[in-house]
């Protein structure tokens, strides 16, 4: 990750374009510099103090070199010298033995053949020359015949399939009044291959944000659709059925949406909202906790990993801390809205008061 990054100074969600957040849709995102603790606000997409840049990947101090113990030199002896014995200086004036001579190796003879076993060597070769070359008689062997490549047929057909579907859908799109660097653009969006938002996701957004919302829910299916790989449309559509009060259909969108992202903070963060806001909808029993314990879990869940993606989301940490509260964990709860900071999130009652 990058040390610069652009951040939302209301809720601390990182996105990856300028402009407004895509989370809290509250203020306009900011470059940040992630190297200093804390972190530092920045008006331009460079960092004055260490160097960073935005999009560059984050640099990392080189790690010093292991120091190991010094282990001191041995001091090495030489030996002393000392007189010769005695026995040494009667061993020494003695003459040495002579070795022992070797005895010769015998001579072997290898044994002469006779005519009779010459002339039968001979005959016996000749017999198995002449049986080498008679061919014998049986049936001939049968050649293996090569089996057709019914995989590879299978293949060749599904890419031949494949290139005419393109071809007509680039025939469509240039008859359409489209170009063919739109058409390749779309495609490579389409299928992964290439980044950013597609232009129907953002036609749709615009859409949400002037306020025209059934031309917003239309424009935002179709790209939720056209590209199965973008969760930026879900996190739209999950908004719209929030804001008409219909949770479990935008839960339903956000599921999809994590799938999709399994990296995405707001994916996670909105999420775990909307469990949270459900499992407050189903009621509370005479003890002051909630019914819906399973959505409580499911919200805590969600909001731990929104806080281990980015572990600066004031949001997920605050709102963590309130489903921690309606579980009945309170100290940690305490700990995560004090770490929060100021929100809405301070706004949840505590454990086991109950809302009227």
């Amino acid at each position: 990750m990058s040390g610069v990054v652009l951040r939302c100074p209301t809720c601390g969600t990182t996105q990856s374009h300028a402009g407004e957040c895509d989370a809290c849709f509250e203020g306009q995102v900011r470059y940040f510099c992630s190297n200093h603790t804390p972190g530092l606000w920045l008006e331009e997409p460079a960092c004055k103090e260490c160097g960073a840049r935005f999009g560059e990947p984050a640099r990392r101090p080189a790690a010093p070199p292991p120091v190991g113990p010094s282990v001191p030199a041995r001091e090495t002896r030489r030996p002393e010298s000392r007189a010769p014995t005695p026995r040494d200086v009667e061993i020494s004036r003695r003459s040495p033995r002579r070795p022992e001579p070797r005895r010769p190796d015998p001579v072997v003879t290898p044994a002469r053949p006779s005519l009779a076993d010459l002339l039968a060597r001979m005959s016996m070769e000749r017999r198995e020359r002449a049986s080498r070359d008679v061919p014998r008689e049986g049936p001939l062997p049968e050649v293996p015949r090569k089996s057709v490549p019914v995989i590879g047929c299978l293949i060749r057909l599904v890419l031949f399939v494949v290139l005419l579907i393109a071809l007509a859908l680039a025939a469509l799109f240039l008859l359409a009044g489209g170009g063919i660097q739109g058409f390749v653009v779309d495609l490579g969006q389409s299928t992964g291959l290439m980044e950013g938002t597609p232009e129907q996701t953002t036609r749709g957004i615009e859409a949400f944000k002037s306020g025209d919302l059934v031309t917003a829910e239309q424009e935002l299916s179709q790209a939720a659709m056209s590209y199965p790989r973008s969760a930026l449309a879900l996190l739209y559509l999950a908004k719209m059925r929030t804001d008409a009060g219909d949770v479990s259909r935008a839960i339903e969108y956000l599921q999809t949406a994590v799938s999709r992202e399994p990296n995405s903070v707001v994916a996670h963060r909105q999420l775990g909202l909307n469990y949270l806001e459900r499992a407050r909808a189903s009621g509370r029993v005479s003890t002051g906790r909630l019914r819906a314990h399973d959505d409580l879990l499911l919200a805590d869940r969600n909001f731990a990993i929104a806080a281990t993606l980015d572990p600066g989301d004031r949001a997920a940490l605050g709102y963590r801390g309130c489903t921690l509260a309606e579980l009945g964990a309170k100290e940690e709860a305490d700990q995560l809205l004090s770490a929060a900071g100021e929100g809405p999130w301070q706004e949840c009652p505590p454990a086991g008061q109950q809302v009227p």
